[in-house]
C-alpha cells in the first residue's frame, strides 16, 4: 500500500472502531433500553449506587445488569433488608408532560446485551427503608432472574448526582 492509502485506510478502522465503541454505549436519554455486552457466559450486576435518600423513607438504585450469556433473560424480582418494599419502575411522561413511574413487574434482559438503570429511566426503589442509611454505607441486594437465577450485589450509597463517570455502561 502506498503512504497517502495506508492512512486513508488507517483512518478508516479507527472511525469504525469508534462508531462501534458508540453504539455499545447505553443512548443516555434515561430509557433504560439494552445495548450490546460481551459474551461472558453469565448475568451481572455492574456499578450499583444508592441515592442518598433526603426522604429517608425512600430511595432509588442506579445500576447496569450485563447478560453476558446468549439467553434472553428477565428480571423477576429484587429484594434488600434494608427496604420493606423493593420494586422496578420506569419513568415516563404522560400526556400532559407529567412525569410518572410505572412499575415494571417482568424487565427483559437481552441476551448479550445490558439494561442501565439511570436517572430518568429505569430504577429500583426501595420503600419503607428501615436502616438510617448514611453516604458511604452499603446496600445489599438480591436480584432474581427467569434463567439466571438468584445474583447478589451490594451497592454504595452516594450524594444523588455523583456517580463516577463510567459507571454506566460504555
Amino acid at each position: 500500500m502506498t503512504s497517502p492509502l495506508r492512512s486513508s485506510f488507517a483512518a478508516l478502522v479507527v472511525g469504525l472502531c469508534l462508531v462501534a465503541g458508540a453504539a455499545g454505549c447505553g443512548s443516555g436519554s434515561g430509557s433504560g433500553t439494552a445495548s450490546a455486552a460481551a459474551d461472558d457466559g453469565k448475568v451481572s450486576v455492574q456499578a450499583p449506587t444508592v441515592d442518598w435518600p433526603a426522604n429517608p423513607s425512600v430511595a432509588a438504585v442506579r445500576m447496569v445488569i450485563r447478560n453476558g450469556t446468549g439467553t434472553d433473560d428477565e428480571l423477576l424480582s429484587v429484594a434488600s433488608p434494608v427496604a420493606k418494599t423493593v420494586t422496578v419502575h420506569r419513568t415516563q411522561t404522560d400526556a400532559e408532560g407529567r412525569s410518572t413511574m410505572v412499575e415494571q413487574p417482568k424487565l427483559a434482559i437481552p441476551a448479550r446485551s445490558s439494561v442501565t438503570f439511570e436517572p430518568g429511566g429505569l430504577h429500583v426503589m426501595l420503600t419503607g427503608i428501615t436502616d438510617d442509611l448514611q453516604v458511604g454505607d452499603d446496600v445489599p441486594l438480591t436480584l432474581t432472574f427467569e434463567h439466571a437465577g438468584t445474583v447478589t450485589a451490594t451497592a454504595k450509597v452516594i450524594q444523588p448526582g455523583s456517580a463516577p463517570e463510567g459507571t454506566h455502561d460504555h
